[in-house]
C-alpha cells in the first residue's frame, strides 16, 4: 500500500481520511489482516474454505465501514 502525500503528521503518527486510501488497497489490507488472525484458529479448514471465509469476512468489514461513512440526517 502506498502512503498518500495528503497524510498529515500528528503526534508522530500518520493520519489519513479513508477517502485518501484506494478501495483496492484497503481491501487488500483488511484481507491480509483477517487471514493473519484466523490462520492459527482455522487450521482444520481447507485452503478453499479458508479463502472463502476470509473473503466473506473482508466484504462484511468493508461494508460496515462504508455504512459508517454515510451521513445520517438528524431530526
Amino acid at each position: 500500500m502506498t502512503i498518500p502525500e495528503k497524510w498529515t503528521r500528528s503526534s508522530g503518527l500518520a493520519v489519513a481520511s479513508w477517502r485518501d486510501i484506494s478501495s483496492e488497497d484497503r481491501e487488500d489490507s483488511v484481507s491480509k489482516d483477517i487471514a493473519r488472525r484466523l490462520m492459527r484458529t482455522c487450521k482444520d479448514l481447507s485452503v478453499v474454505e479458508f479463502r472463502a471465509l476470509v473473503a466473506k469476512m473482508t466484504s462484511e468489514q468493508l461494508r460496515g465501514e462504508r455504512n459508517l461513512q454515510r451521513v445520517i440526517p438528524r431530526n
